[in-house]
């Protein structure tokens, strides 16, 4: 008895630390964010920059060892942010600064300007979303950054299935693990995702 009850306290105790670790290699207050705004000349061809301009920074950060997170959004301008130790997102900062200057130099007729910031606002410092999202903001983040793994693997080496498809069953698997009933209507070239919100 006192046996079983040692290897569940084991068990028990294995589980929390494998929980600190992964929350404190994701999230810890000697980390920090760097977000750019990537203004384009029209958003036609914003996949074309995913999937070279912002592949090229997420693949040279993590060869260096530099990266603990990242992810993006277009709002419509790519919102890239990227997350790690603080001496090491300045040296991030420091190359997307370089290397965005140079594409708006060389082809200025798809990149406009870029702006660093938080939420799009011009030299604000993006601190993460812990106030809003309080303890669940490390798997948040985790899954930000793998929905932009998935999106980038999709846009840059292209799908096997039509991106929509790929949204769709995203969509659909998350409303359907938080319980929520939820219905397609095929309106021809638009989808409509409907869901009831529960009281």
């Amino acid at each position: 008895m006192q046996d079983s009850e040692n290897r569940q306290g084991s068990s028990a105790q294995k589980v929390i630390k494998q929980s600190l670790t992964l929350y404190f290699r994701v999230y810890t207050l000697a980390d920090k964010w760097v977000e750019v705004n990537i203004h384009l000349n029209g958003y036609a061809q914003s996949n074309k920059v995913i999937a070279e301009t912002v592949k090229e920074l997420v693949e040279d950060f993590r060869t260096k060892g530099w990266l603990k997170s990242w992810h993006f959004f277009r709002e419509p301008q790519i919102r890239l942010r990227f997350f790690g130790e603080e001496e090491n997102t300045s040296k991030m900062k420091g190359l997307i600064d370089e290397r965005l200057r140079l594409k708006e130099s060389t082809e200025g007729s798809l990149y406009s300007c870029h702006v660093f910031g938080s939420h799009g606002e011009r030299d604000k410092e993006y601190v993460g979303e812990a106030g809003f999202w309080q303890d669940d903001w490390p798997l948040v983040m985790k899954l930000w950054e793998n929905t932009a793994e998935f999106a980038l693997k999709l846009i840059s080496k292209g799908a096997t299935k039509p991106l929509g498809i790929h949204g769709e069953r995203h969509v659909h698997a998350l409303l359907n693990q938080l319980g929520l009933d939820h219905v397609y209507a095929d309106l021809g070239n638009e989808m409509l995702i409907q869901y009831r919100r529960p009281k």
